[in-house]
Formats: C-alpha cells, structure tokens, sequence
C-alpha cells in the first residue's frame, strides 16, 4: 500500500521547523517564556505551503491559501466553472 504526504504531513513539518527556527534563535535557552515568545512572533521560512509567519498581534499563522478551480470551455464559448 503506497502512502502519499498529506496536509497534516506538510503542517507537522511547518511546526517541527517553526520550533527549530525558534530554538536556534535563542541558542536552545528556553527559560525566559516571554523572550520565547517574542521571537516567535518575528519567525519567518519558506515552508511547502509558501512563506511561514505569525500574525505579531494575534500570534495567528499568516498562510498562503490555494484554490483549484476546474473551469470547462463552452461550446458558445467562454468557461463554466464548477464541479
């Protein structure tokens, strides 16, 4: 049975790196929480899914989102999109 990667494959890389990125900013130094998560905000790499960083304000992950659209060529021309 083969396995492909899936959305949660690429999301459990993003993390690992996020945590790696941040522990090297710091030297592995963990016990200041709030230096911790200072640096985190300001953590940014290129991840599978396009650029990786935190909203500063909201600590929220700022993704790049990507839609497929299946568009079929009209016989009057043009495309109708949909399923």
């Amino acid at each position: 049975m083969a396995w492909s990667p899936s959305v949660f494959s690429a999301q459990g890389y993003e993390t690992a790196q996020f945590i790696v990125e941040s522990l090297n900013k710091l030297g592995g130094e963990t016990a200041d929480q709030q230096k911790l998560l200072d640096i985190m905000k300001g953590i940014t790499f290129m991840a599978p899914s396009g650029e990786f960083k935190l909203d500063p304000e909201t600590q929220n992950i700022i993704l790049t989102i990507f839609i497929r659209l299946r568009a079929t060529p009209r016989t009057s021309g043009g495309f109708s999109c949909g399923r």
